[in-house]
């Protein structure tokens, strides 16, 4: 079974901004009228990029 590791700082910033900015768009708060699907593969981009940091030590 593959351990899991903590992401680097750069790595986990980058995939909480992504997630961030996803939700933020998928709420449409700033009423700038994404589209719904820019938004979902922007959250899903930031928790694939999680993933993989977790996986994969010194990403």
């Amino acid at each position: 079974m593959p351990r899991l590791s903590a992401p680097t700082r750069n790595t986990f910033s980058i995939a909480i901004v992504a997630i961030v900015i996803g939700i933020i768009l998928w709420m449409d708060v700033l009423d700038l009228g994404v589209d719904p699907e820019v938004a979902y593969w922007t959250t899903t981009g930031g928790a694939v990029l999680l993933l993989i940091g977790n996986l994969f030590n010194k990403l």
